[in-house]
């Protein structure tokens, strides 16, 4: 690459000119504008200041990390820590996935169990008043059609994203009155820790899937490191496990008489 540098209707001899060879160094900008040089084998790094991005990888070397992932994930080896980093983060990623299936096929089955949901709750949670009456209107049209109760037509709509802990906390408590922090019983510190693994789950998807911390923001807000790998994933595991076994022992228990 050349660059040539000269003022308008400059003569040849009154140009500049640099020649560049291709390098492996990586650099990149801070929101402030000043260059920052990086190692060559520099990944996903960013900067936080106030829990706010002031630093982050350019749109190519963010693919290049994403390419990177693939391969570790594809070869089973990398040069250094990063595969059971990456091997942790993809495993929270599905651990969301089974969390958000598990959440809207518990609630249909509870509804093609017999045990009717409160469509009119359901709708007055999830849909502004303005658009209610024609929402309503096309949820028992449609679920007329499919042969479905309106509740279950409703969960089936994607009118609730069953994949973010809060919106399938009050799809719960509005169809069936099931409280997750009363109910379902789990402390709520386990509960907070959840919230906090589908956050996560949401920065590998949509940051990088070679996150080496977790909690990145927080972390820079003084918060403690939560290092991704096999420690932390086991124990997200585990949570996961124990909070599906209970919210369907409380499906069940919120049903028989008292």
């Amino acid at each position: 690459m050349s660059l040539f540098l000269g003022g308008v209707g400059s003569s040849p001899d009154q140009v500049q000119m640099a020649r560049g060879v291709k390098t492996d160094q990586r650099i990149a900008v801070h929101e402030s504008g000043v260059i920052q040089e990086l190692g060559q084998s520099a990944m996903a790094v960013r900067m936080y200041s106030g829990g706010q991005v002031i630093f982050a990888p350019s749109a190519v070397d963010s693919w290049s990390d994403a390419r990177e992932a693939i391969r570790v994930l594809l070869t089973g080896t990398s040069p250094d820590t990063m595969f059971p980093i990456i091997v942790g983060n993809q495993v929270l990623s599905m651990l969301n996935t089974g969390f958000e299936t598990f959440m809207k096929a518990r609630l249909i089955e509870l509804e093609r169990e017999g045990w009717a949901g409160d469509f009119a709750a359901l709708v007055a949670e999830f849909i502004p008043a303005r658009w209610r009456e024609q929402e309503v209107l096309k949820v028992r049209e449609a679920a007329e059609k499919a042969g479905r109760t309106p509740t279950w037509e409703f969960a089936e709509s994607r009118r609730i994203d069953f994949g973010d802990y809060e919106q399938a906390r009050r799809s719960y408590k509005a169809a069936y009155g099931l409280r997750f922090g009363v109910d379902v019983g789990l402390p709520n510190t386990d509960l907070d820790r959840l919230r906090r693994y589908i956050r996560y789950r949401h920065r590998i998807v949509h940051i990088s899937p070679i996150l080496g911390f977790l909690n990145m923001p927080e972390f820079a807000q003084g918060e403690s490191p939560v290092p991704g790998g096999a420690a932390e994933t086991q124990r997200a595991v585990e949570l996961f496990d124990r909070f599906v076994a209970a919210l369907a022992e409380a499906t069940i228990r919120i049903r028989l008489p008292p």
